[in-house]
């Protein structure tokens, strides 16, 4: 791997942004619409969180773009969020997982709600910064469709 955290040593690991912000939606998904599985909503997703929120935490990125053998040390450090992003959607749309809410039938006047749901998930935003970033997180959710 070519970058090391804290958690490579033994420490706690800290989620980037793409997964902390996918788990709180994945879960308001599942909460909201009974007919979403987590796996799922999940996968659906996946792309345009990494995609997105994946610039804000590079090195989360490249291990995670390396791990998929999509980049390697000397590539450009800002391709790895769109590499990632586009190998876990090739990898989760040959299991027949959906791309996107449209694929999953999560209907786009759902986003408010989920939007707000998101916002207040402890577990994946301890912190509270979530409530800080709406707008963006918003464009997020909206790319998600």
């Amino acid at each position: 791997m070519l970058f090391r955290s804290e958690g490579d040593d033994g420490g706690a690991r800290v989620p980037n942004w793409a997964g902390r912000f996918g788990y709180a939606l994945s879960a308001a998904i599942i909460n909201l619409h009974d007919e979403a599985g987590q796996g799922e909503s999940r996968a659906a997703i996946t792309g345009a969180t990494v995609r997105l929120l994946g610039p804000r935490d590079p090195l989360a990125m490249c291990n995670i773009a390396e791990s998929l053998e999509v980049w390697k040390p000397g590539d450009p450090v800002e391709e790895a969020p769109e590499r990632a992003a586009a190998a876990l959607i090739r990898v989760f749309k040959g299991l027949g997982m959906p791309e996107n809410l449209t694929e999953l039938g999560i209907p786009k006047s759902s986003a408010p709600t989920l939007l707000q749901n998101s916002l207040t998930s402890f577990n994946a935003d301890p912190k509270r910064e979530f409530k800080h970033h709406q707008e963006m997180l918003g464009e997020v959710l909206e790319a998600c469709w």
